[in-house]
């Protein structure tokens, strides 16, 4: 694959859509409150703590965390799965469109930020990516906490597949992987057949030590780091890369 920093920088305002959803129709709501159940356990949660979800997508992860009496909000640039998370109204008054790298809420208004499924790495440059940690550490109240989701970039290289072809809702799909060891970037090429649609995913691969520096720069404290959501410590091996951290 050519990469020339992606030729389009922005995938992320296209790929977003109702099709992303279809794509990854493996993400389930069962799994969400599995996934959310850990996120109150790693984050200590209180009955009266707010919650922002950064990146909040379709709102899966909210509709559980509200369910169990947080006051949550959910934040996401896809005004596409914005709509979807507030069907029938669920969220009334607490989802908001916006870019995760400008300042969007108050300062301390939040007891918790989660980030989830490597909703990070997106922009063109780290100090961008740096601008995003410090922005949520801004809006974190004293000892608020963070729960950071993103891919362990060891498990990738390992794993990696470079040429896929499936069957899906969408029809036929074929899709392309590569890493950049120059940019350090993890590229897909979705092609959707028999839709005659393109799209592409391209993150930036931070390893353990990367974003240790990041979130040291960014005045958090690491606490804890994870390898999955039942809680098993992180290694080489893990499949995620989970860091709690705490606003220093």
């Amino acid at each position: 694959m050519n990469d020339s920093h992606d030729n389009d920088q922005a995938w992320f305002k296209r790929w977003f859509n109702q099709e992303y959803l279809d794509l990854y129709d493996h993400r389930t709501d069962q799994a969400a409150c599995h996934e959310a159940k850990f996120i109150e356990q790693a984050l200590m949660l209180k009955p009266e703590n707010r919650l922002l979800d950064v990146a909040c997508g379709n709102g899966r992860h909210l509709l559980y965390l509200k369910s169990q009496g947080y006051d949550v909000f959910g934040a996401d640039l896809s005004f596409d799965l914005l709509k979807i998370a507030n069907q029938s109204e669920r969220f009334p008054g607490r989802l908001v469109r916006y870019d995760m790298r400008w300042p969007c809420f108050k300062t301390k208004s939040f007891d918790a930020v989660i980030s989830m499924f490597t909703s990070f790495g997106y922009f063109a440059s780290d100090a961008e990516h740096l601008a995003v940690l410090i922005e949520i550490n801004k809006i974190l109240k004293n000892q608020g906490r963070l729960f950071f989701d993103f891919f362990n970039i060891d498990y990738v290289l390992k794993n990696i597949k470079p040429k896929t072809e499936k069957e899906t809702s969408l029809g036929r799909v074929c899709e392309y992987r590569e890493y950049n060891s120059e940019t350090k970037r993890v590229k897909k090429i979705i092609n959707l057949l028999d839709k005659n649609k393109t799209y592409t995913e391209s993150v930036r691969a931070f390893n353990l030590d990367e974003l240790k520096k990041m979130f040291i720069d960014s005045d958090f404290i690491i606490e804890e780091i994870y390898g999955d959501f039942s809680g098993a410590k992180f290694s080489i091996d893990s499949e995620r890369l989970i860091i709690c951290a705490k606003k220093k």
